[in-house]
């Protein structure tokens, strides 16, 4: 069978699927959605129809894995994500009391940019487990993302109290000091997090930023380009390497 003829099958199946959704038929429509997806793994329309109908056959498990693997193919889409929620959501009837799906919902929401819905996720989540460290992590982005800078660093040194040893919340932690303009400490942080871990490219990118707006400019150049060295396709080092050249021919 070549393409065109697996792509017209994936269709059929596809519509069919659609046609039992709309009937109730759950059963029958797993089937001809998977039928579907079989013949063409990348439809997006597939995996969400089939989502829907593995939440409501309540197999809950299956769906976050196939919306899993749709975020694979798409990343951050928001569609995928909604689903997700609703996952979450139907998870939480029985167990409401589970910290990790309120911080997967709140790291959701993120993605989604509704930051006020994500403080609210993580902080329930650190309520059920008030020793739940990746939650006041996340708690504390989401409150450097919302200006509340000085919360954010509360939920930080949460975080490294209860994992002194969690090597990413030294280079939050340090953007929150550089928004606060306490430039020492968010040095430290960023030293820090290299210390801990030579190759950290995103902590090199970050002290190489602050370098450039405390007007070091060749300590800035070394730090960006320590970054690129480590790691060549991380987009966020070569934007702030270009706005280090851009000063230079601004003020040279």
């Amino acid at each position: 069978m070549d393409d065109s003829q697996s792509i017209e099958r994936a269709k059929s199946f596809f519509i069919n699927g659609l046609e039992k959704l709309n009937n109730n038929n759950f059963v029958g429509a797993e089937i001809a959605f998977q039928a579907s997806l079989n013949l063409d793994p990348t439809s997006l329309a597939a995996i969400l129809n089939l989502s829907v109908v593995l939440i409501k056959l309540n197999k809950l498990q299956n769906a976050e894995k196939l919306i899993d693997k749709g975020l694979l193919l798409y990343p951050k889409n928001a569609q995928l994500l909604l689903k997700l929620l609703d996952v979450y959501d139907a998870l939480l009837i029985y167990k409401p009391e589970y910290a990790e799906v309120y911080s997967n919902r709140g790291v959701i929401y993120e993605e989604l940019h509704l930051y006020e819905k994500a403080l609210i996720e993580y902080e329930t989540a650190i309520k059920i487990k008030n020793d739940y460290v990746v939650a006041y992590l996340n708690l504390g982005n989401v409150l450097n993302k919302l200006k509340r800078y000085e919360d954010a660093i509360q939920n930080y040194n949460k975080a490294i109290e209860l994992d002194f040893f969690l090597i990413e919340v030294y280079s939050y932690r340090g953007v929150a000091f550089k928004n606060l303009k306490s430039y020492d400490k968010s040095m430290a942080d960023y030293d820090k997090a290299i210390i801990m871990n030579p190759n950290n490219f995103d902590a090199y990118s970050k002290r190489g930023s602050l370098l450039n707006d405390l007007g070091r400019c060749e300590e800035a150049l070394v730090s960006f380009n320590t970054a690129i060295k480590i790691n060549s396709n991380f987009e966020e080092v070569f934007l702030n390497r270009g706005n280090l050249f851009n000063d230079l021919k601004k003020y040279g």
